[in-house]
């Protein structure tokens, strides 16, 4: 068993997603990798089964991050939290309806976004 938690961030704003490491290091998770599109995120959680995907919605390229977290959830149980600037009630009931996974807004706020890895892992 790992010692340390590893998160997949899927964020293709560069700022966020070095926030979110930063955070989320000092609390004494492992970053396994930060990816910016829905294709990269599917090869590495097959790759490397992270223990968490922090996953924005709306990423670069042609697959977006509910599409990407369908595919990744279809072969392994792993918590998922969505970041969203979308206030579209369609898209985060549709971001909520994954087993063990939550729907956060933007602007996203890491140190909030580090208390819902927090939840989510000891839900599991």
């Amino acid at each position: 068993m790992r010692e340390k938690k590893r998160i997949l961030i899927v964020e293709d704003e560069v700022i966020n997603a070095l926030s979110l490491q930063m955070t989320l290091e000092s609390k004494g998770f492992d970053i396994c990798k930060i990816v910016s599109t829905g294709e990269d995120a599917i090869i590495i959680a097959n790759k490397d089964t992270p223990d968490a995907v922090i996953m924005d919605i709306n990423l670069v390229g042609p697959m977006n991050g509910l599409k990407a977290a369908e595919i990744i959830k279809a072969k392994h149980d792993i918590p998922i939290i969505f970041l969203t600037g979308y206030s579209d009630k369609d898209i985060t009931n549709k971001a909520e309806s994954f087993e063990k996974s939550i729907c956060v807004k933007k602007p996203m706020n890491p140190e909030l976004i580090h208390l819902e890895v927090e939840k989510l892992f000891n839900k599991s």
